[in-house]
């Protein structure tokens, strides 16, 4: 039984992303309209976007995912030191949405992957942490108290400790945006371009592969940048 539920998964792995990434954006939307009320849109602030802003958020997508990216590849090197010799830990190992990720760089279409890492965390993740409890945390505890908490419960999701470190800057700085702003839309923008360059680096990743040293393991891509 076990191995034929491992065939099932293994073959049927990305229907199975598609249709949990699916019914994740549906609930969450049903969910945000008991909490929030109707309408919905204006609730969040579902503005346009003003064109310096607009072309602030393009202008810091690359920078912030890279350095995102470069804190990961760190915490990530400090994690595996700290935790050898230490089997507990190794749970984690296979938390890695990197590794996670990675099989699915061949034989996917990039469509299809960006629906289901770039479009549906972008609308799914921001109404949960932005639109619902981040709203809900600034108005009781005041905006730093507010957007601290709330990045670390984005960040945390996440579950891998080196993953987590690495997403709290983008986390921050997704939540600022969305406060400086006054527009949903602009932190759903931030959000979709950041996982949308991820997905860019995950379908170029054979290149990076096949340029790899002869003998020694490829620098996996995505740990090139912060996926959120």
């Amino acid at each position: 039984a076990q191995k034929l539920v491992k065939r099932i998964i293994d073959e049927h792995a990305i229907l199975l992303m598609a249709g949990e990434m699916a019914f994740f954006v549906f609930s969450v939307v049903i969910l945000a309209l008991i909490r929030t009320g109707k309408p919905i849109g204006r609730r969040l602030g579902m503005t346009s976007i003003p064109l310096p802003h607009l072309l602030l958020i393009c202008a810091v997508t690359i920078p912030l995912a890279m350095f995102c990216g470069g804190l990961h590849q760190i915490l990530t090197a400090v994690w595996e030191s700290l935790t050898e010799g230490m089997p507990i830990f190794e749970r984690f190992s296979g938390m890695d949405i990197n590794e996670t990720l990675k099989p699915l760089s061949e034989g996917v279409p990039i469509a299809a992957l960006f629906l289901m890492i770039a479009v549906a965390p972008a609308i799914g993740e921001e109404i949960v942490f932005r639109g619902v409890i981040g709203r809900g945390l600034v108005a009781r505890y005041g905006i730093v108290a507010g957007v601290t908490l709330t990045s670390l419960a984005f960040a945390a999701v996440h579950i891998h400790p080196a993953h987590v470190l690495s997403l709290l800057p983008l986390a921050f700085f997704i939540h600022l945006v969305y406060l400086t702003t006054r527009s949903f839309l602009a932190p759903m923008l931030l959000h979709l371009l950041n996982n949308s360059l991820a997905v860019v680096i995950l379908k170029l990743s054979g290149l990076l592969e096949e340029s790899a040293v002869a003998g020694e393991e490829a620098m996996h891509p995505l740990a090139l940048v912060g996926l959120g």
